[in-house]
């Protein structure tokens, strides 16, 4: 048998490093374990259940790689734990019906997802809520682009708001446009926001414009738009005074009527705040 070569097993007791003074970094052998050993500490220990490490783990990624897997089987739960003083704490897992799963184990515990160091979403352990702070503050929207389903008592701690539109019918049917100061008015039943004016005509002006003027008795004119001549119909985005509170009175103004003008109808849309 040549040096340092051995063909077939061996039998032999713990190894120990020859370089190391001190003789306490080593391989120990167990019944059923093998302990890896520095300074005479154990660094990773392997049995029959698997493998157990102290200390760090470093991955050292050589080229595009999967630099860790978990492999499981059909209807098997495969885990990953955090623990504190031998107890369970937070988990992360695929379980049986294939769903991965964030679960924190103890009912006061927390969990936080950030984006650049800042908590994006908190969800808090007690009591139970989910909340989009930034700086322990909602600045984000939140958008749904699919239906929501609230199935029990809905709380808001402060108003909110959504677009909304009012129709209205500003003449007769068939009868030639006419100038009137109170064509349609409506009393605000909450505080809402004006956005913009669409007007539309069923028949266009020969000649001459058709000017509508939402107006407030308090403020004057809040949007004012016109149809031009052989038109039939415009929007208005500029706003004047677009702020009303619950109670206000809006009117529909015709200050102008093409001749020939027929059919017009009026959107104005809002947002509403509850």
């Amino acid at each position: 048998m040549s040096y340092k070569y051995s063909k077939g097993a061996t039998v032999q007791g713990d190894i120990k490093a020859a370089d190391d003074a001190q003789r306490d970094t080593l391989i120990d052998f167990g019944e059923d374990q093998i302990d890896f050993q520095t300074s005479g500490s154990v660094r990773m220990k392997i049995h029959n259940e698997g493998a157990d490490l102290t200390g760090s783990l470093h991955i050292k990624q050589n080229g595009d790689q999967e630099m860790l897997r978990f492999a499981k089987e059909d209807a098997e739960t495969s885990e990953m734990v955090f623990e504190m003083g031998g107890n369970d704490k937070f988990q992360m897992f695929l379980n049986s019906y294939e769903n991965m799963v964030f679960a924190t184990v103890n009912s006061s515990d927390d969990f936080l997802l950030k984006l650049a160091g800042v908590t994006a979403i908190y969800g808090q352990g007690s009591p139970k809520e989910l909340r989009l702070w930034d700086s322990y503050n909602v600045n984000y929207d939140t958008i749904v682009n699919s239906p929501l389903r609230v199935s029990g008592t809905a709380q808001f701690d402060s108003a909110i708001s959504f677009e909304d539109v009012i129709m209205a019918e500003l003449s007769v049917p068939g009868v030639d446009l006419q100038t009137d100061t109170n064509a349609y008015r409506f009393t605000s039943p909450y505080n809402l926001e004006l956005l913009s004016l669409g007007l539309t005509l069923d028949t266009a002006a020969s000649s001459g414009d058709t000017t509508i003027n939402v107006t407030n008795p308090d403020d004057g004119t809040l949007i004012t738009a016109t149809i031009s001549a052989t038109n039939d119909f415009v929007t208005q985005n500029t706003v004047t005074s677009g702020s009303r509170s619950q109670g206000n009175n809006i009117t529909f103004e015709i200050t102008a009527a093409g001749t020939g003008a027929q059919g017009l109808r009026a959107n104005l849309y809002f947002r509403r705040t509850i």
